[in-house]
Order: C-alpha cells, then sequence, then structure tokens
C-alpha cells in the first residue's frame, strides 16, 4: 500500500537499467462511490497540497459551466452514500481530476527517478517508461491532458461541460447500459441488437460486449441476450446508454463547445476508443471525441494495438480497479498491471 505521508521530491536517476515500457491506462466513470471516496482520502494523505489544488481547478470549472447551483466536490467526497454520485455531471469531472492527478504524482521527470517505485513482488526498484496512452470512455480525456493535448485547467472545463450535456440526454431520454457476457460482438449484434433499437455501447474484451437501450425495452433486451447464449447478463449503474445515439444531442453540443479549445499533437502515442488505433493529431482528436459520445468504445481493440507494440507493463492510473480487470479478459496475466496499491513513496535521497 501506499504510505500516507507528503510526497517527497524524486530523486535523481542513477541508471537506464531497470526502465519498463509501459502503457498508462485511464479508468472511465463506471466506478462504485467507495472506491472514488477512497481513493480521494488516499491522494490526500500523499500529497495534501497537490490534491487540493488540482479539486479546487475542478470545483472552479463546475460552477463556470453548471453555474452556481453546482456540486460541492470536497463535501461530497466524504460521503459514499452521496446522492451526487447518481449523477454523471459530477461523477465525470471528479474521476477525471482524480486520474490526471494520479498520474501527474507517479509520473517520471525528466532526468529524475518517478515520485514512486513498484513493489509487486518481480518488479521493486524498477521505472515506469510510459510508451503509450489510453483511456477507457471519459478515461481519453485523462490520457489527453496527461499526454499534453489539452491542460488540466481547459480540459476540467471539457469535461464538466460533457458530464452535464450526458446528464440532460439521460434525463430527456431514459436508458440504460447492459453488460452480456461470453457472446461476440457479432453474436450482440445478430442475436440482440437486430430488430430491436439496442445499440452496442462497449467492445470491453472480445466476449465482454456493452449494450445500450431505452430502460423501458431492458427486459427484452436482457431477454434476448439470455436467449442468444449470453452467461451473464447485467444491468450497469449508470446514468444512461452512453456511446450510443441516445447521446446525439450531447454530441453536438460538445461539438460546438470544443470550438473553443485548441488541442496540441499529444507527447506520447494515444489509442482511440473510436478506433483502436493510435492517432497522432490533436486535430483528430477533436472528431474522436465528438464521434465518440455516439459510438462504441473499442477498448479490446485499443489493447490488442498497445499489445501489437510489444507493450507488456500497464498502469491504471485512476480510482479503482476497473481496467485491471479488463486487462484479464483481454489476456493480460494480472501481474502485468499494477495500480496505486502496487506503488510505495520513494525515500527522500
Amino acid at each position: 500500500m501506499v504510505e500516507a505521508q507528503t510526497l517527497t521530491r524524486p530523486t535523481p536517476q542513477t541508471s537506464e537499467s531497470g526502465e519498463i515500457p509501459a502503457a498508462i491506462l485511464f479508468p472511465g466513470q463506471g466506478l462504485r462511490p467507495q472506491d472514488i471516496c477512497f481513493y480521494y482520502q488516499l491522494l490526500t494523505d500523499i500529497n495534501p497540497e497537490l490534491t487540493k489544488q488540482y479539486l479546487s481547478l475542478a470545483q472552479q470549472a463546475l460552477e463556470k459551466v453548471q453555474g452556481s447551483s453546482s456540486f460541492k466536490i470536497e463535501t461530497a467526497l466524504q460521503d459514499e452514500d452521496s446522492e451526487y454520485f447518481q449523477n454523471t455531471s459530477f461523477v465525470q469531472p471528479v474521476v477525471y481530476t482524480l486520474s490526471v492527478l494520479t498520474y501527474e504524482i507517479i509520473r517520471p521527470r525528466p532526468g529524475l527517478r518517478a515520485a514512486y517505485e513498484i513493489i509487486r513482488p518481480g518488479l521493486r526498484n524498477r521505472n515506469i517508461i510510459p510508451k503509450v496512452m489510453a483511456g477507457h470512455s471519459l478515461g481519453e480525456y485523462s490520457a489527453l491532458t496527461a499526454a499534453g493535448v489539452v491542460p488540466f485547467a481547459q480540459g476540467i472545463e471539457i469535461v464538466s461541460f460533457r458530464g452535464r450535456v450526458m446528464q440532460e440526454a439521460c434525463d430527456e431520454t431514459p436508458s440504460k447500459l447492459v453488460s452480456i457476457r461470453g457472446l461476440t460482438e457479432d453474436e450482440v449484434r445478430q442475436g440482440v441488437c437486430k430488430e430491436t433499437l439496442a445499440m452496442i455501447a462497449l467492445i470491453n474484451a472480445p466476449k465482454l460486449i456493452v449494450v445500450g437501450c431505452a430502460t423501458e425495452d431492458l427486459p427484452t433486451i436482457e431477454q434476448r441476450a439470455e436467449e442468444a447464449g449470453g452467461q451473464r447478463v447485467q444491468r450497469l449503474d449508470t446514468a444512461g446508454a452512453f456511446h450510443t445515439l441516445f447521446m446525439q444531442r450531447a454530441a453536438s453540443e460538445l461539438e460546438q463547445f470544443l470550438l473553443k479549445y485548441i488541442l496540441a499533437n499529444p507527447d506520447y502515442p494515444i489509442v482511440a476508443n473510436l478506433t483502436g488505433d493510435i492517432s497522432e493529431s490533436g486535430t483528430s482528436w477533436r472528431n474522436h471525441l465528438v464521434k465518440g459520445m455516439v459510438n462504441p468504445v473499442r477498448w479490446a481493440d485499443c489493447l490488442k494495438t498497445i499489445k501489437g507494440m510489444g507493450i507488456e507493463f500497464f498502469v491504471e492510473s485512476g480510482p479503482g480497479t476497473s481496467l485491471t480487470r479488463l486487462n484479464e479478459f483481454n489476456g493480460i496475466p494480472e501481474e502485468q498491471t499494477v495500480n496505486i496499491n502496487h506503488f510505495s513513496l520513494k525515500a527522500q535521497s
């Protein structure tokens, strides 16, 4: 576990040996409130000043984008039963903030070792060297900030706006996501979505597919999934059917909102949810973010692309362990993924 003490200045790097080329992965918003609150407290213990700074910027962005009636972030993060966690316009900026903050703490600096060392057996005293980044759904925005495409102060405004318009779309037309295990994308498309209004929303693994549908159609979709051979059909606790045409109005509003911002070319390769391929242009990312609102997250393809680069080590930068589990579904052994629980503060030299 991470030691609960103020972060010390990183110590100078003394050797190139022991470096680990890694993919940095950023989670989406499908997290339990208790995991988010626990993670907030963990980061507060590690570096209270930096955590307070990031949350203050997030609060300012919420008030700017959502008005004076916006959520009080720090208050809610101390109460896992807060009703705010049922609202995507709160959860999205919070998860984005905590994920970017994590990367800011653990990232290596030029000429310096990372602020943490890995304490998982077999990985002690080795340095993480980011080679590629990817984010699951909302996590793409965290990846874009970590890779230098959009600074945090602007990224938190974009994410706050995205969360607001997505929640409005959910309120306007009630919809839900259903996870189906054991069926391929084609089997879900033919056996579940065909001749219904259900749409594939996430391809999390070759046989772990999520579909979106109107709330009133849930029983029909669940029945069809079971009849098609789905091994585990489960409703997801989300505000609505993200990454489907239920988010069309939100996508149109996001497209206009993004015109206010300049997206730079990334400092690291980033794999896009929309295509599962690397996208290296800030201009192309504007298109990816808008189209990604109404098209499936191709996470299985993202991981396939990363593995094709020869990357065998993954860092989950953000609350929870959802991406560690998805890595396992995609054939990546548990020991090849680390998260905050596998790091320890370095001693000051």
